[in-house]
């Protein structure tokens, strides 16, 4: 699934500007733990999160834990004097994704950066945000519009094959693909393109062919890259 088809549009935003408190403020309202950082055009700048006031609380910092920001604004406590604005303490090196992009290289990036939220940016404007819940949404998929996906679209619709010709069998996202097609090309595809299906976790394929129409040279390689004298 593509990003644009699960982001939150006109997500909450502050600018560098913005007090500290009005942010903290906004961020408890709303139940979240992050905000991007626009300018008056509404490119993205910086991205402000819980562990971006931790960090500017004096004191030994603290784990994140629920309700960080509440605790830190309603107690008393101060963020150190030189910290007024949000752009004094925004996260400035964003970790970004496009609108086009798939699902699963959001779940690898916020994996690989460790990170709840990440900015949807195009042409260098904010065009909305994608949290771990809504990669969730996709995954929780229920099996049976998964396995009809892959029947009808892959199956028959890319492959232009009897959908009968293919056993699939799922659970818990977890693909089998079982039959036979007519060429290894066909099988091949069919394993690719069904790991890319919403709502898949795994795919275990077992489809035989009847015709092995691979060659190294029938293998994709990089525009502008020599193919091998094999």
């Amino acid at each position: 699934m593509k990003i644009h088809e699960i982001m939150t549009r006109s997500p909450l935003t502050a600018t560098a500007s913005t007090p500290l408190k009005a942010a903290a403020t906004t961020m408890v309202d709303a139940r979240i733990s992050g905000l991007p950082v626009t300018d008056e055009e509404g490119s993205l700048v910086g991205i402000i999160t819980e562990t971006d006031f931790l960090h500017h609380v004096p004191g030994k910092p603290r784990k994140p834990r629920a309700g960080l920001l509440r605790a830190i604004f309603s107690s008393g406590k101060e963020v150190a004097s030189n910290a007024t604005t949000v752009g004094d303490v925004m996260t400035r090196d964003v970790v970004v994704i496009g609108p086009g992009d798939d699902h699963s290289i959001a779940a690898r990036l916020m994996e690989r950066h460790r990170v709840k939220r990440l900015p949807v940016v195009e042409d260098g404007r904010l065009v909305g945000i994608v949290s771990r819940a809504d990669l969730l949404g996709v995954l929780t998929r229920p099996d049976e519009a998964v396995a009809a996906e892959i029947r009808e679209h892959v199956v028959h619709d890319l492959l232009m094959l009897d959908p009968d010709t293919v056993a699939i069998e799922i659970a818990d996202g977890v693909v089998r693909l079982g039959g036979k097609v007519p060429t290894r090309t066909d099988a091949r595809i069919l394993e690719a393109v069904t790991r890319h299906v919403d709502g898949v976790v795994s795919v275990e394929c077992s489809v035989q062919y009847e015709v092995d129409d691979y060659t190294p040279d029938s293998e994709p390689r990089p525009t502008g890259v020599p193919r091998p004298n094999w």
